[in-house]
């Protein structure tokens, strides 16, 4: 997960997420700097893959999506159920973990908090296809749907990528609850 510092450069971690849909939860503590990059400018970026055991030797079976999008602090109930309840249905480990126990009864100065990513635009590769098969994805205005699926390295992708260089407004957003 990456986040525009103050500074300006990425700032990047390694999280736990969970998926509903096309839109991915995250969780973490709210006073850590990404919540307050995502505050002052809520587009962020994720990566995903998956990498056989067996490592290099198995090169032809990884998969991997690169996501920009918009993050958004989960603050109803409902909401944050649905995350827990996400990680808990794609993660067998955390049933034997009370690591999402304080979400059933917050205290008043809750630290640990959600965030959810709507996609904007992604890369997907999957070797399994084809060596080096990569398509750039577009989604609906609500993050729910993919709207286009173009090859990268095609005519329609090379337009595709350049739209999207245009419509992306440079004015940080901040994220609204």
């Amino acid at each position: 997960m990456s986040t525009k510092g103050a500074d300006g450069f990425p700032h990047t971690s390694i999280m736990h997420c969970a998926a509903d849909g096309l839109a991915m939860y995250f969780s973490t503590q709210r006073q850590r700097r990404k919540i307050q990059d995502i505050e002052r400018d809520n587009r962020v970026s994720y990566a995903v893959a998956y990498m056989p055991p067996d490592g290099f030797y198995g090169r032809e079976n990884t998969y991997s999506v690169q996501v920009r999008g918009r993050a958004t602090m989960v603050e109803s109930q409902e909401e944050i159920d649905l995350a827990v309840q996400r990680s808990y249905e794609q993660f067998e480990w955390l049933k034997d973990t009370t690591m999402y126990d304080i979400f059933k009864n917050p205290p008043p100065q809750m630290r640990s908090c959600f965030f959810r990513v709507d996609p904007v635009f992604a890369l997907w590769q999957d070797n399994g296809v084809h060596m080096g098969w990569t398509q750039y994805l577009t989604f609906n205005a609500e993050g729910t749907a993919i709207d286009e699926m173009v090859p990268v390295d095609s005519p329609n992708g090379v337009a595709l990528w350049e739209k999207y260089l245009e419509s992306v407004d440079d004015t940080p957003v901040g994220a609204a609850g």
